[in-house]
């Protein structure tokens, strides 16, 4: 009578498991250096935005000095951070106000 051999499915079946597991732990350190990467740019980003608004706040409000706050288009309040916006409980109308004054240096 012959010998019958078990073929070895749990350890073949365990290493390729194993190399999943490693490869999935590789692609996931490497996304999430690169989710660290971008979290830095975009915070670099976030950084100069804000000094661009500041300095863009200042020539608005040069700006404003010689033509009036109440003649600035609307559209030159969108970058200002002292840009307010409310809804009116009553209207339901959004109300758009700019802190700004044209007095402000």
């Amino acid at each position: 009578m012959s010998k019958v051999i078990d073929f070895p499915t749990k350890n073949v079946s365990e290493r390729i498991l194993l190399n999943q597991v490693i490869e999935r732990m590789n692609n996931l350190e490497t996304l999430y250096g690169d989710l660290d990467k971008a979290h830095e740019i975009l915070n670099e980003l976030e950084k100069l935005a804000s000094i661009r608004e500041k300095e863009y706040d200042v020539t608005l409000v040069q700006y404003a000095k010689i033509v009036g706050g109440g003649r600035l288009d609307v559209d030159m309040l969108q970058y200002s951070q002292n840009t307010k916006i409310t809804k009116d409980p009553d209207s339901e109308e959004f109300i758009i106000e700019w802190g700004g004054t044209p007095s402000e240096d």
